[in-house]
């Protein structure tokens, strides 16, 4: 089980602060998530995550990608579960959000894992055999953390026959009439599929679940909206974007974009 950590990770660009495979992995819970993206993927069993308010299970080859401060647990569904991880530090850390598309997280299916499983393979062995060089770690790094970024995502999938029969029209419907009462079971049953499969087809897409595209899809418009009527009261903009309840449109706000709207408003004055 072999296991790396770096103390001074904020020396470069993009670095690996802690790395390891082979891991015999223990039940972890993090109210608070932990202060850097971090990427875990399942060698062997399978694993139970939870973070925030989506649970799914992590088969083999598969994996996600978390960012700094997002809740989140996971635990073995078997007996043994064995996983590889990798934590990224680096002082432009700050920018990886942006790179990767602004995604609280992301799963990746077992046939893209490939590349973060040798990834990792390839980066341990450079540490055990003292070639870890640490400028080139940091091109490598960037190079992981840039096979979440949209621009690589080959335009394909779009036209992918999923895509264009549940994700398209689910998004259309979501940007449509994010104003109204929406759930995922509602929109599922309209695309005559379940909440879970339609979950992991938006996962598998574009990287975020279904209710998070939905909040995404909300606070996006409230932002629009603050700035084109900055003497709107926050009760009003929550009801124009779908939110009954003004403390929780608030929350969701924060969450989503680091500012209370009131804040958020006094930026962009």
């Amino acid at each position: 089980m072999p296991r790396y950590v770096q103390k001074n990770y904020d020396d470069f660009p993009f670095s690996v602060a802690h790395i390891g495979n082979h891991w015999d992995q223990e039940p972890v819970s993090r109210q608070y998530g932990i202060p850097l993206f971090h990427w875990l993927q399942t060698e062997k069993g399978c694993g139970i995550v939870k973070i925030e308010s989506e649970e799914r299970k992590l088969a083999e080859g598969e994996g996600f990608l978390i960012a700094p401060n997002i809740p989140h647990s996971y635990k073995s569904c078997e007996s043994a579960w064995f996983t590889s991880f990798v934590v990224f530090g680096g002082f432009l850390k700050d920018g990886i959000e942006k790179m990767i598309g602004n995604t609280p997280y992301q799963f990746i299916d077992a046939q893209r894992g490939q590349y973060f499983a040798e990834w990792i393979t390839t980066m341990i062995e450079n540490f055990e055999s003292n070639t870890y060089v640490s400028i080139n770690a940091s091109v490598a790094c960037y190079d992981f953390l840039m096979h979440f970024s949209p621009l690589h995502k080959s335009h394909t999938i779009y036209t992918h026959p999923l895509y264009k029969q549940y994700v398209e029209p689910t998004i259309k419907s979501i940007e449509e009439h994010y104003a109204e009462p929406l759930s995922v079971q509602n929109l599922a049953s309209a695309m005559y599929v379940t909440p879970q499969y339609l979950t992991r087809l938006f996962q598998r897409f574009l990287g975020y679940s279904v209710h998070a595209y939905m909040i995404k899809c909300r606070i996006d418009n409230a932002k629009k909206i603050i700035i084109m009527k900055p003497h709107a009261n926050i009760q009003y903009i929550a009801n124009l974007v779908g939110y009954n309840d003004t403390s929780n449109f608030i929350a969701a706000f924060k969450k989503n974009t680091g500012y209370t709207p009131d804040e958020f408003r006094r930026r962009h004055l």
